[in-house]
């Protein structure tokens, strides 16, 4: 399996982040991005959904939460999460017994990522004071 994303994810993340992207710290596949960083709740959150890697779509959700903004910032950071989840979901190679049930149910925990980041993720988030 590799760890690395296609070339075809990053092309899609720098389209979806826009000049954010230029901001991020560079992908490093050994690193822990799902979970909230330093906790023990990282440890416990699988990295891989039904063998599918989603570590690259929780390395660009962890740069937008850095960079932060305000709060349809991170409402747009947890959708690009989602859509980059759902994205490594589809390019990925699986079997032939997993397509339907597997893809399906992995869809379906993407989607419980994305939910539990909108309820859980605002700690996390960088949140800038607004303009007067």
């Amino acid at each position: 399996m590799s760890r690395t994303p296609p070339l075809s994810f990053f092309t899609t993340a720098k389209a979806l982040c826009g000049n954010k992207y230029e901001r991020f710290r560079p992908f490093d596949p050994k690193v822990d991005y799902v979970g909230p960083a330093g906790s023990s709740l990282s440890k416990i959150i699988p990295q891989e959904i039904y063998g599918c890697n989603v570590r690259p779509a929780a390395w660009v959700h962890d740069c937008l939460y850095e960079i932060g903004g305000s709060e349809n910032d991170r409402e747009k950071a947890d959708l690009i999460f989602h859509a980059l989840m759902l994205q490594l979901i589809e390019d990925h190679k699986w079997s032939k017994w997993q397509l339907g049930v597997g893809r399906f149910a992995a869809r379906y925990r993407a989607t419980s990522y994305y939910e539990a980041v909108r309820v859980c993720g605002g700690a996390c988030f960088a949140y800038k004071k607004p303009l007067k």
